[in-house]
């Protein structure tokens, strides 16, 4: 999935915990890990975590519609170089 389970939304800077595999936005992890070293889904003991790279190329690659598009702007680009578009749209 491309949700992060804790704030329910397309993960952002996605990482996957060491031990059991989940997949979260590395800022809510870390927010949690503060409260509880355990996974928020399963429980487990959380010891370490790395970047999903396999998520975060899946997200990148997906198209996106311009935020200029009430104002006219048909663009769809991949998400990756959303930002680089608008700044010059």
């Amino acid at each position: 999935s491309l949700y992060c389970p804790i704030c329910q939304d397309v993960l952002q800077d996605a990482v996957i915990t060491s031990d059991c595999s989940h997949s979260f936005c590395r800022s809510c992890l870390l927010k949690g890990l503060e409260v509880n070293r355990n996974c928020p889904v399963c429980r487990a003991a959380v010891h370490g975590t790395h970047a999903n790279l396999a998520a975060q190329g899946a997200l990148d690659e997906l198209p996106v519609f311009c935020r200029w598009r009430a104002r006219g702007c048909d663009s769809r680009t991949p998400r990756a170089g959303k930002r680089t578009h608008e700044a010059y749209c």
